[in-house]
């Protein structure tokens, strides 16, 4: 005796529901277990430059923005401010770097001033802080 066979081939249906909780379990994992760390900062766009040095003596940092506005190791600052900090460091520490971080679109003049009350107050060491050139293969 032979059995009939009953089987339907069913085409089946792929249900997405499952895929997008998994999605969204994921999404709300990664976003409740990483921490963001917001550094307040000054937004500064640097010129470009094709040579690079990086320095590992003890410096010192000026801000200048677009705006024009100079800031001394992130903190905002007036020239006069500035003539007594440089005055201190160059009786304290004259060997020590100044960086000068200017935006690519601040003032000339005040890039200028920075650097002749660094020399002035005796720091002998200045250094303008650039992005490197993309594409670049000098070092």
């Amino acid at each position: 005796m032979r059995f009939k066979r009953r089987l339907k081939i069913e085409e089946g249906r792929l249900d997405l529901t499952p895929l997008i909780d998994v999605v969204f379990l994921l999404l709300i994992f990664f976003m409740l277990s990483s921490s963001f760390i917001f550094q307040p900062g000054i937004r500064v766009k640097l010129p470009e430059s094709s040579i690079s040095e990086t320095k590992k003596e003890k410096s010192y940092e000026v801000i200048l923005t677009q705006e024009n506005l100079m800031f001394f190791n992130g903190e905002r600052i007036s020239v006069e401010g500035l003539k007594r900090k440089m005055k201190i460091i160059g009786k304290t520490a004259p060997e020590a770097v100044l960086i000068i971080r200017a935006d690519e679109s601040a003032r000339h003049k005040y890039v200028v001033r920075v650097m002749s009350i660094a020399k002035m107050n005796g720091i002998k060491k200045l250094a303008i802080a650039t992005t490197p050139v993309e594409g670049s293969n000098e070092e």
